[in-house]
């Protein structure tokens, strides 16, 4: 099973090829001058073969109040097995409108059983325009009865290009009798 952070990145784990940075000299320099972006740029590279000095500077990031740091360490933090510190990541994201990190803060939570905050969190992320989220709440809705609620979100969903939403919207047509 890929962890979150392989699945986010595109990434299928380590290379195994040590610190090939040579060339990202420029960007090193920023990072450590207090460049936020590319202390996530440059730990982005980094993490298939440091990933303990990819995960020191996503801290870093965090540490100034870069959302998307906090949700990439959170993500790690997640990973290594540290829920509770990948959801605080999250929140911090989350409270500083990065809509992925709403998406993903709503996931963990509702797989923790917190059905009610997990769909708070889905409600940001479709408003910050996330198809995933809108694809999730739109289940949730449609195993709640809201048949017109759930079908609404497919649809804007599928019109962002998600896939899940296209096949969603195929089988509520096939069981309304609409396919063919």
């Amino acid at each position: 099973m890929m962890s979150i952070w392989d699945r986010i990145t595109g990434r299928r784990g380590s290379s195994g090829k040590g610190a090939p940075l040579a060339g990202h000299a420029e960007l090193h320099a920023r990072a450590e001058a207090g460049d936020a972006d590319a202390m996530v740029e440059y730990a982005l590279l980094l993490v298939d073969d440091n990933p303990a000095e990819s995960t020191a500077w996503l801290r870093r990031a965090a540490d100034t109040g870069h959302p998307q740091g906090s949700y990439y360490l959170g993500v790690v933090l997640n990973d290594e097995g540290d829920v509770d510190g990948a959801r605080e990541q999250w929140r911090r994201a989350t409270d500083a409108g990065y809509t992925p990190a709403m998406h993903i803060l709503g996931f963990t939570l509702y797989e923790a059983g917190e059905v009610d905050l997990a769909k708070q969190h889905w409600r940001r992320a479709v408003d910050g325009g996330n198809a995933d989220s809108m694809v999730f709440l739109a289940m949730r809705l449609l195993q709640e009865g809201d048949a017109d609620g759930g079908r609404a979100l497919l649809e804007r969903a599928a019109a962002l290009g998600n896939q899940l939403a296209v096949e969603g919207l195929a089988q509520l047509d096939t069981s309304d009798g609409r396919g063919s």
